[in-house]
């Protein structure tokens, strides 16, 4: 299988951190290429491939970017991760779920959560720090990026452009799939019972904020780094979470 890992970091010094690379290094076995889609200008490591572009778009636009400077659709699989967690465990069982399911496209977590502007749609959507492309959905990328005129998103810097991003993006890119008629899953799930972890149903909260060491406990081997650096809630002692790293 032909799969691609695209990996977007932004980068605010003259160096990619320890612990991102840390978390490519450890993707990097699932997927037959790794590009890094970046602002960052140094050199690379290992077989990671950067490709360097303006910040435009959130991380969104370093996706799109990546992906329009490559010949996609000849891809079996493609995966879009973003640098907003930090490793604490292993992705093997959740590749091997992901390699045995029939989803066209799956993630790690998934939400209910419904912004202000969309409230009284249906706004469930795999969240977009971790999403996997298999090849029906890969069909269908360059036709939603179009559906909603993804270009503008790069000319525009208003404030509003984080909100338009969650709305139009992350949340509307999985119900365009899903009127499509792309099966979603996620590995852990907020509605999926079919899913290896069915857990704090119909939760309409961030679960990485609220309930971050539960999902850990139950094998999720990310934690937010805004959690980490304090952004959010500062959680002073999260390095605990490694020992149930062998799950």
């Amino acid at each position: 299988m032909k799969s691609l890992l695209i990996f977007v970091h932004y980068n605010k010094g003259g160096k990619i951190p320890v612990d991102v690379k840390k978390y490519i290094l450890e993707l990097s076995p699932h997927f037959s290429e790794v590009v890094i889609s970046t602002n960052y200008k140094g050199p690379s490591f290992g077989n990671v491939k950067i490709m360097n572009f303006k910040n435009e778009g959130y991380d969104f636009g370093l996706f799109y970017r990546a992906l329009h400077s490559i010949d996609f659709k000849t891809y079996d699989r493609i995966a879009f991760v973003n640098d907003s967690n930090i490793l604490v465990g292993s992705f093997k069982n959740i590749f091997k779920w992901g390699d045995g399911n029939d989803c066209g496209m799956w993630g790690l977590t998934d939400s209910l959560e419904s912004p202000p502007a969309l409230r009284g749609q249906n706004t469930y959507h795999i969240q977009s720090h971790f999403m996997i492309f298999e090849k029906a959905a890969i069909n269908l990328l360059d036709q939603f990026f179009k559906s909603i005129n993804f270009e503008k998103y790069l000319t525009t810097s208003t404030q509003h452009l984080r909100v338009q991003i969650i709305n139009n993006c992350e949340i509307g890119l999985s119900q365009f799939m899903l009127k499509n008629r792309v099966k979603l899953g996620s590995y852990f799930s907020v509605k999926d019972k079919a899913s290896p972890n069915f857990i704090f149903a119909n939760y309409r909260h961030n679960v990485h904020v609220y309930k971050w060491e539960e999902l850990i406990k139950g094998g999720y081997p990310l934690i937010k780094r805004k959690l980490v650096e304090g952004a959010w809630a500062f959680v002073p002692n999260w390095k605990r979470c490694y020992k149930y790293k062998k799950r």
